[in-house]
């Protein structure tokens, strides 16, 4: 588990890191891997370079996320470019945290003070008023062709420290 918490600390500073580069990166994204119609608009899908990989998401193209109502409309109010620099900085670093990472079976859920652990894999979380902890092994679908259920699956260690809001 120290070990675990080792790497999970290393994302996280990587992560910071990445959150200042990451977004500048956009700069160096590669020709257009291919075109997906999302919302009846046709959008343009791309890669950062393989040096780059760390600061990009393994699973996702640039711009990033067009599954979700939020980054469409940062596309349609900024544009491709700022849209993209602000993917990488949501998820700043996660392509370091996935190389960090293992194979999984499966999601593992949070139980609030306990250790919830399965096949070398291990979570834990508390919470002391407005503040919420965690760590641990945080599993992601590796293929987004795949169903929440069938996987395949990818754990990625993590530390997590948040301000709950409304708490």
């Amino acid at each position: 588990m120290i070990l675990d918490i080792g790497r999970g600390l290393l994302c996280m500073l990587f992560g910071l890191v990445a959150m200042v580069i990451g977004p500048f990166c956009v700069i160096f994204a590669g020709p257009v891997e291919r075109v997906d119609r999302i919302a009846g608009q046709d959008i343009a899908r791309s890669s950062l370079p393989n040096w780059l990989w760390w600061f990009q998401t393994p699973d996702e193209r640039l711009p990033g996320g067009l599954y979700e109502p939020a980054i469409l409309r940062w596309l349609a109010l900024y544009g491709w470019h700022v849209c993209a620099a602000l993917w990488l900085a949501r998820n700043a670093g996660y392509g370091f945290a996935w190389w960090m990472g293992k194979p999984a079976s499966g999601y593992l859920d949070s139980v609030e003070g306990q250790v919830v652990t399965r096949e070398g894999l291990w979570r834990w979380k508390r919470s002391f008023g407005p503040i919420a902890l965690q760590a641990g092994w945080k599993c992601h679908r590796a293929d987004f062709k795949a169903t929440a259920q069938d996987g395949p699956f990818r754990a990625i260690p993590f530390v997590s420290i948040r301000l709950k809001v409304n708490s």
